[in-house]
């Protein structure tokens, strides 16, 4: 989805078919037109569930 206001920030759905896994949000730079990576977010239920050692 694009910015609603100039050098806002954008997002990227992450999905296969109707699934929603994350987003990513990004912004692009003015001056030299340079993308920056703001923030990734990963669905909980999508998290690979890691051991806890004790």
């Amino acid at each position: 989805m694009p910015s609603a206001v100039r050098a806002g920030v954008g997002l990227i759905e992450l999905r296969w078919g109707a699934t929603i896994y994350g987003q990513v949000e990004l912004s692009l730079c003015p001056v030299d037109r340079c993308g920056l990576l703001l923030g990734l977010h990963v669905e909980p239920r999508h998290r690979p569930v890691t051991a806890i050692m004790p």
